[in-house]
């Protein structure tokens, strides 16, 4: 959609691809914070002793 933009297609508005920017980013910062805490999960229970 960015690229249909900057090909300055009519049917693309500046509205329509900020929101799915913003969608975009939102969904990679959740994948990432879900990411982050799962390792952490992964280090606490490897570093348990039994």
């Amino acid at each position: 959609m960015q690229q249909e933009m900057q090909m300055e297609n009519p049917n693309v508005s500046l509205e329509q691809t900020m929101v799915a920017i913003q969608k975009a980013q939102i969904g990679f910062q959740a994948t990432l914070h879900v990411r982050n805490r799962m390792v952490q999960a992964y280090t606490d229970i490897m570093n348990m002793q039994v």
